[in-house]
């Protein structure tokens, strides 16, 4: 659990990092020349990622393959009822809200409208989502040994989560923080 939140952690900052830096035209954020990277920010993310995403993923995963695994037992048919259950129970009322609102109360802001606003049920973000997740989960759970599916989700969430870090700076800039 270690290894994997620790790895967990560095690869949310390097996400964060990639979605700062391509956030403004190169050398200026808008208001002027940039001034470097949003430390408190990627610390942020860093500590999500290794303190609550990888452990919650970890147990989330092993609970979902004894539940389905043990109910369905064909293989194809185990996976995509994993896809489904990830994507449409999940991710909408569990995980984006989660995201959502832990970051929104760490950067000292309203947690349940932001969980709610931007992470609960059929979201803009829920449909980015999909398009995303669904092609990389059916790899995950159909070809990916299961001792492997953690960090390779953290490798495909390098660019997930950039976008999620796009998404929640935009609700800091119309939040007046």
């Amino acid at each position: 659990m270690l290894t994997r939140s620790a790895t967990c952690g560095v690869l949310f900052a390097v996400s964060d990092a990639v979605a700062q830096l391509g956030a403004a035209p190169r050398g200026f954020d808008g208001d002027g020349p940039r001034r470097g990277l949003d430390w408190a920010r990627l610390g942020r993310y860093s500590l999500f990622g290794s303190l609550v995403n990888a452990p919650i993923f970890t147990a989330y995963y092993s609970l979902l393959d004894n539940l389905v695994d043990g109910f369905v037992g064909v293989a194809g048919v185990s996976t995509v009822l994993k896809v489904l259950v990830d994507q449409l129970l999940w991710t909408p009322f569990v995980y984006l809200p989660l995201f959502f609102g832990v970051m929104a109360q760490w950067e000292g802001r309203d947690a349940l409208r932001e969980a709610k606003e931007r992470g609960w049920g059929i979201t803009p973000v829920l449909v980015a989502n999909w398009k995303f997740w669904f092609p990389v989960l059916t790899i995950t759970f159909g070809l990916v040994p299961k001792d492997l599916r953690i960090p390779f989700n953290n490798v495909c969430a390098i660019v997930w989560t950039a976008y999620l870090s796009q998404v929640q700076s935009q609700s800091l800039k119309s939040s007046g923080a």
